[in-house]
C-alpha cells in the first residue's frame, strides 16, 4: 500500500486520466467535426440536388418550348406542302389546257394545210386533153400531152415584179 500513497502512483494516474479525457475529448471533437461536416456536406449536397432540379427544370422547359416551334414549323412546312401542291395542280391543270388548245390548233392548221395543199395540188396538176370532148384529130396537141394553167390565175397569186426575187414557199 505503500505504492498507493506514493505521489508518483497520483501522478501516474492523474497522467493517466488526463490522457483518457484528452482521448475522449479528441473523439468528441472529431465526432462532432464529422456531425458538422456531414451536415455541411449534407447542405452543400441538398444546393447541388436544387441547382440540379433548377437545371432540369429549365432544360425540361426549353425541350418544350423547342418540341413547340418543331410543332409549328412542321405545321408550316405542312401548309407549304400543300399550297405548292395546289399550285403544281393549277399549273398541271393550266399546262394540260394549253396543250389541249396547243393541239387543236395544230389539228386545225394541219387541216387547213391538207385543204390548201390539196387545192394547190388539184391547180397544178397536169390536166389531160383526152376525153376532155375537144377534138385532138387536129394534129395541133398530141394525145397524152398535159397543159398547165397559168399562175396569174391563181386567186393567191401575186403577179411577179420583175427585179424581184422569188420567195420560195
Amino acid at each position: 500500500m505503500e505504492f498507493v500513497s506514493s505521489s508518483e502512483f497520483w501522478t501516474i494516474v492523474a497522467i493517466v486520466v488526463s490522457a483518457v479525457g484528452v482521448q475522449r475529448a479528441m473523439k468528441a471533437d472529431a465526432r462532432r467535426e464529422q456531425h458538422n461536416s456531414r451536415t455541411l456536406m449534407d447542405k452543400r449536397f441538398e444546393e447541388v440536388e436544387k441547382r440540379e432540379e433548377a437545371r432540369e427544370k429549365r432544360l425540361a422547359e426549353q425541350i418544350s418550348g423547342v418540341k413547340q416551334e418543331i410543332s409549328s414549323v412542321k405545321q408550316e412546312i405542312s401548309s407549304v406542302k400543300q399550297e405548292l401542291g395546289h399550285r403544281m395542280d393549277r399549273m398541271e391543270d393550266r399546262m394540260n389546257e394549253n396543250h389541249r388548245d396547243v393541239s387543236i390548233q395544230l389539228a386545225e392548221t394541219k387541216a387547213a394545210v391538207s385543204a390548201l395543199s390539196a387545192t394547190l395540188d388539184e391547180r397544178s396538176s397536169p390536166r389531160r386533153l383526152e376525153g376532155s370532148g375537144l377534138p385532138s384529130a387536129t394534129g395541133s396537141v398530141a394525145s397524152g400531152v398535159s397543159v398547165r394553167e397559168p399562175s396569174e390565175s391563181y386567186s393567191g397569186d401575186e403577179p411577179k415584179v420583175e427585179g424581184e426575187p422569188e420567195t420560195p414557199g
